[in-house]
């Protein structure tokens, strides 16, 4: 059996290809839940699928050296076209290409462990996804 390595993320924003500085993405596809229950006497919600959204969740070192090629690109409040492929951009791997609105991406705590600081990036969907792994979206 054939399983994720894990360690060859492809992973470009907004044009700016950051594999080098990548610790953790995660991306979550959902859908709101309608309440479509009705009628005298119903004793169950009934529920369907209304809007899908995605967020996104990339987690990047803070490399002190190339911080001025990608930290514009990362900043709060704009949208941003990120590009994921969990196992490299290589043909016939899963591929995902979406917008997001950068909600947040604060460096991470500083303390006297020493730990690395990262940045931690949170976005939602701004837009349907033009390539959606989730619907067999590949590398040609």
């Amino acid at each position: 059996m054939a399983i994720l390595a894990d360690n060859n993320a492809y992973l470009k924003i907004d044009n700016v290809v950051v594999n080098a500085y990548f610790k953790r993405v995660r991306i979550e596809p959902s859908a709101v839940e309608i309440d479509v229950t009705g009628g005298s006497g119903a004793t169950d919600v009934q529920r369907v699928a209304g809007l899908n959204d995605t967020s996104i969740t990339i987690t990047l070192q803070y490399d002190t050296t190339s911080l001025q090629s990608y930290v514009q690109h990362i900043a709060r409040g704009q949208v941003v076209e990120i590009e994921y492929g969990p196992e490299s951009n290589v043909s016939g791997k899963p591929r995902h290409v979406q917008s997001f609105l950068i909600m947040s991406a604060a460096p991470s705590e500083q303390n006297v462990q020493k730990d690395e600081v990262v940045f931690e990036i949170q976005g939602s969907g701004a837009a349907a996804a033009s390539v959606d792994m989730f619907a067999g979206g590949v590398y040609s």
